[in-house]
């Protein structure tokens, strides 16, 4: 039976469900913790018996392992109809995308690419409307309140390359426990790319991550798998982004 997390020990059955899961752990655990007692925030957290679940908007993440029946007629009651995780074979879902997940990171200058500064604590407003500068004003607001959460609290970072006192490019990690820092929202604005700003950016991060004990990761489409294969990060698991069908 699927239950919602609400008392200390579901808690801590929710973090030994995703511990030990590349990018699940540092994304779902992160997320527990800032946002598993504030249901405002948009984040909802249940257990099954051997598998965890997070609801944020209409996606839905999954760890573990559920009854194919029982996850479905769950979503549908909560009207989810996206859903990504591991391999599960749930009647009347589609496999959408495969992602990637990757692990590590690549030697860089500690100097930022020629004309370039690097910004560790950037205006987070500035930085949201960079990375999601192709999205709604409403998600970036989002993103925007999201991050200011996770990096006051140590559990977020954002960082960014500017030219000209512009923000040109941004990467952040939105997530970390005490192994991994999950790296999301690398953006470079289009007029920049193919300079090796991002390619710089994300090992840039990645590093400081390692500096810090904590190995960085990341989910990947195929068409950018080649990218971090170059810059020496290992894919390690795939992960399935399914859809409900109509």
């Amino acid at each position: 039976m699927i239950s919602q997390v609400t008392t200390p020990a579901q808690q801590e059955k929710f973090r030994e469900m995703v511990r030990g899961r590349i990018c699940l752990e540092p994304m779902m655990e992160s997320a527990l913790t800032l946002f598993g007692e504030k249901p405002a925030a948009g984040f909802h957290f249940f257990l099954s018996r051997e598998g965890a679940l997070m609801i944020q908007g209409s996606l839905a993440t999954a760890a573990g392992n559920f009854d194919p029946e029982e996850l479905d007629s769950f979503l549908g009651f909560l009207g989810i109809s996206r859903l990504m995780g591991e391999e599960l074979h749930l009647p009347g879902w589609e496999k959408e995308e495969i992602l990637t997940a990757y692990q590590g990171s690549s030697r860089v200058s500690e100097e930022p690419p020629a004309g370039t500064r690097l910004v560790t604590r950037p205006s987070l407003m500035e930085f949201s409307r960079l990375v999601l500068e192709e999205e709604s004003p409403e998600e970036q607001e989002n993103f925007y309140a999201q991050s200011c959460i996770r990096v006051n609290h140590n559990l977020g970072r954002c960082w960014a390359l500017t030219l000209e006192e512009r923000l040109v490019c941004g990467v952040s990690v939105s997530g970390m426990t005490d192994r991994w820092a999950y790296l999301t929202q690398g953006y470079t604005r289009p007029e920049f790319r193919g300079q090796g700003l991002g390619g710089w950016l994300i090992a840039a991060l990645g590093n400081r991550m390692m500096q810090e004990g904590k190995t960085p990761c990341l989910l990947c489409l195929p068409p950018r798998k080649a990218f971090y294969k170059r810059m020496g990060m290992t894919a390690e698991k795939e992960y399935y982004l399914y859809n409900k069908r109509k």
